[in-house]
């Protein structure tokens, strides 16, 4: 995890993929592709990271950081509406090659995110 504060964002549709044990890296998986098609809309107001939310258990969500202190106002609901969409409109297809295209960097983050919550960005 990085050194700075988020917002956590969590996708409904997501829920019973995120909340299962063995399919939460599938549901990392979707979660990056979504930050993914989410980058362009917000560049300017927001960055996004997958997070490992940890409360009776854990599972990955959006993590929102905004880059403009302070905030002028909460993105929580646009977020969740465009990243609902993209669900909406998913091409396994588009998916896929996205997944062909960022192996390394989802090998990273999932690996990242099964870290025990205190070794996140440790050295």
């Amino acid at each position: 995890m990085k050194d700075k504060g988020y917002q956590i964002i969590e996708v409904p549709s997501l829920d019973y993929i995120n909340t299962r044990y063995d399919l939460q890296e599938l549901g990392c998986m979707v979660i990056l592709w979504i930050i993914n098609n989410l980058r362009d809309t917000f560049e300017e107001e927001l960055e996004f990271d997958l997070i490992k939310v940890v409360y009776l258990g854990s599972y990955p969500a959006i993590g929102v950081h905004y880059l403009k202190q302070p905030a002028s106002k909460s993105y929580e609901d646009e977020v969740i509406e465009k990243a609902e969409k993209i669900l909406e409109d998913f091409s396994l297809s588009k998916f896929l090659s996205y997944v062909k295209s960022n192996h390394k960097l989802i090998y990273e983050e999932i690996n990242n995110y099964k870290l025990p919550p205190l070794a996140q960005g440790c050295e």
